[in-house]
């Protein structure tokens, strides 16, 4: 029988976390190809890890440091021992991001706006009609702590898209090129009519419920745009203290 590649078995591991609790790399991958592949024996399965078992876990080290490097938040932690342990990580707020999915986007614009806020910034959703493709802006919002000066003009401004997608609609390079096009636009008149500097830094935030495909994480990377996936802002707002405010959205829907 042909065994799945490495990389594949990485990603049947990361599905089948179920808890925080470490576990052998070995025994929860044994685990996985158990449960799928049911006409080989254990022992073949074993001898399938003896020789998968560093490429497994080099797939899992390599995707974690990823997703900390596009801004995300990995949902699985693994050690650097030989023998690797590996445990679930972020997968607990998976009840918050179901809740996400069913607001509808202009709730979810304003939660994206409660997030700036928590982190500092003076933050408000655009109105419905007009946007040009931008949800919300984020102002004044600081980069070094609070108790040092920093002139306003030299402050960050955001200015952002928020899709409240299901988990299945991923985001598309396309897309990202879109919001680019209508945000740099916004800036742009956004110069023209208030003291916002010239050089005055500006970040662009596309966040969504759901996930970005590969075109769009790399696109994303080349530009430096701000993208949050749904498990990523589910921990912001556990982290940031605003899932109160969140739920008080989710309970007049």
């Amino acid at each position: 029988m042909t065994f799945p590649p490495s990389q594949i078995i990485s990603e049947w591991v990361i599905q089948d976390l179920v808890d925080n609790s470490w576990r052998s790399l070995r025994e929860v991958s044994l685990a996985s190809l158990e449960k799928r592949l049911h006409k080989s024996s254990r022992s073949e399965l074993e001898d399938t890890l003896e020789t998968n078992i560093k490429y497994i876990a080099e797939h899992l080290r390599n995707g974690a440091a990823t997703a900390v490097e596009r801004g995300s938040v990995p949902v699985y932690e693994i050690d650097d021992e030989p023998s690797p342990y590996i445990r679930g990580k972020n997968i607990f707020h998976k009840s918050l991001l179901d809740k996400l999915y069913k607001i509808s986007p202009t709730d979810f614009e304003e939660v994206c706006a409660m997030i700036l806020r928590a982190l500092g910034a003076t933050s408000k959703k655009t109105q419905a009609t007009h946007d040009g493709g931008v949800d919300f802006w984020g102002f004044n919002m600081n980069y070094v702590r609070k108790s040092l000066p920093v002139p306003i003009v030299s402050k960050v401004t955001i200015v952002g898209q928020a899709k409240r997608y299901g988990a299945n609609n991923i985001i598309s390079e396309s897309e990202l090129r879109k919001f680019v096009g209508g945000a740099m636009r916004k800036v742009n008149d956004h110069h023209e009519r208030s003291d916002f500097g010239v050089l005055s830094p500006v970040i662009y935030a596309f966040w969504t419920t759901s996930d970005f495909n590969e075109g769009a994480r790399e696109y994303s990377k080349a530009m430096g745009i701000w993208t949050m996936d749904g498990i990523t802002l589910s921990t912001y707002i556990n982290e940031l203290g605003i899932e109160e405010d969140v739920e008080r959205i989710f309970n007049t829907e």
